[in-house]
């Protein structure tokens, strides 16, 4: 059990789970960039225009809010955008509640997006009680700490 709180309380796990946390938008954001055209014509797919700009924007958010959770300061900020930009792409991009024949995965694809902001929302609370904790110098490996 001491093992496991370590781990728990280990800034490097924290550190770890957020870039495991955001792992989907920076690939993604990866993919965006060596395919830009491809990045474009998504965007023009479901309408929105001008293609460029919005794929630029989500591009942005792909590589911007991750960022903040990973640095940690402002992973409440991060967080929160990726939170709200992927409700909105969900209702964009999945869906589920229109029927048809890709309606069963439209809403498996929802409730994957809804659980990963579950884990997002989770992330901010991991930094700002890390912060609370340095605060009080409480910090594990602090004096008084462990």
């Amino acid at each position: 059990m001491k093992i496991i709180n370590r781990l728990l309380d280990s800034r490097i796990t924290s550190l770890i789970a957020r870039i495991v946390a955001t792992f989907i938008y920076w690939w993604t954001a990866i993919e965006r960039i060596t395919d830009w055209p491809k990045s474009v014509s998504s965007m023009a797919e479901h309408g929105l225009q001008p293609a460029a700009a919005f794929s630029a924007a989500v591009l942005a958010t792909q590589v911007v809010a991750p960022a903040l959770i990973i640095w940690g300061p402002l992973a409440w900020l991060g967080s929160g955008w990726l939170v709200i930009f992927s409700m909105i792409a969900l209702s964009i991009v999945h869906p589920f509640w229109e029927g048809g024949p890709r309606a069963a995965m439209q809403m498996h694809n929802a409730i994957i997006i809804c659980s990963l902001c579950g884990g997002l929302v989770l992330c901010a609370i991991v930094r700002r009680l890390e912060a609370r904790l340095d605060q009080a110098g409480l910090a594990p490996g602090a004096r008084g700490g462990d």
